[in-house]
């Protein structure tokens, strides 16, 4: 489902021309598509930009996220869990499996 209206959508209701058919809504009732107006359409083009700003941004940090957390360094014989901290040193997976843990 889209989270913003189509900036070229019916006045009244957003709903694109092609498909609009008569829609009701509670303002005007009964209506066909009718031509946004300038102010609305420059309004919808600026809530759909942020919107995916918005979206690129939690994107952008959740893929950092799984950059630091998730680092992972193969071996030739070992895969290792590398922590985000350069200082510390990484374990041995199975290690994580002989002491019961799943995760």
């Amino acid at each position: 489902m889209k989270s913003t209206l189509n900036p070229n959508g019916c006045r009244w209701c957003g709903i694109d021309q092609r498909g609009h058919g008569r829609q009701h809504t509670a303002p005007v009732g009964w209506h066909a598509w009718e031509q946004p107006t300038q102010d609305q359409i420059k309004q919808r083009m600026k809530a759909r930009r942020a919107a995916r700003l918005f979206a690129t941004s939690i994107l952008a940090g959740v893929q950092e996220w799984k950059r630091r957390s998730l680092a992972v360094v193969e071996t030739p014989s070992r895969l290792f869990f590398a922590s985000p901290d350069p200082t510390a040193a990484g374990h041995h997976a199975s290690q994580d499996r002989r002491d019961g843990d799943r995760d």
